[in-house]
């Protein structure tokens, strides 16, 4: 894996998350699928289908919550990199700048939290205390921010268990 591993400020939330998820499958292919199947044997690939989802959904949330989500790295190191480039800039300045990648002009922005200059599509969450790269959002049933480098496990956790959940929801129906 590229990237830190380590779970955001709260354990508590992505072990929780997973205790659901994992209850919520086991009651589905525990007793729902097991009782259709005695009515039908199409219902033992969707009972197999259920247990390859409640996998997936699993390994992908101890990764979405364990992977680095694209935290900025050390205050010193962005500080010196930009002071080098833009010439030591007067603090009254320091809001926003125009900085060149190849012919396209982006905005830098300063963040007076972490002290550090944001590179592009940058964020800083405020429940981490940190500035994350395409920070999309802080997850609060995983406990952590979804940003650059974790958001496609996000992705595959969140349609398993979209998929897992309507499975669910299905089969008990029919079972009812």
């Amino acid at each position: 894996m590229n990237g830190k591993i380590g779970f955001g400020i709260n354990l508590y939330q992505p072990i929780g998350t997973f205790v659901v998820i994992n209850c919520l499958a086991s009651m589905l292919s525990g007793n729902t699928l097991s009782d259709l199947t005695s009515i039908s044997k199409i219902y033992v690939l969707f009972l197999v289908i259920a247990i390859i989802l409640q996998i997936v959904a699993s390994i992908s949330l101890v990764l979405t919550a364990s992977k680095d989500p694209a935290t900025i790295p050390s205050r010193q190191f962005l500080l010196n990199a930009y002071r080098k480039k833009l010439d030591q800039i007067p603090e009254e300045n320091y809001k926003k700048y125009l900085d060149i990648h190849g012919s396209v002009l982006t905005k830098i922005k300063y963040c007076s939290t972490c002290d550090i200059y944001r590179p592009p599509r940058a964020i800083h969450c405020g429940i981490c205390n940190c500035c994350i790269e395409r920070l999309d959002h802080h997850c609060p049933w995983l406990g952590t921010c979804i940003g650059k480098r974790n958001y496609k496990y996000f992705m595959i956790f969140i349609w398993c268990t979209a998929l897992l959940d309507i499975m669910v929801i299905t089969f008990c129906s029919l079972h009812i």
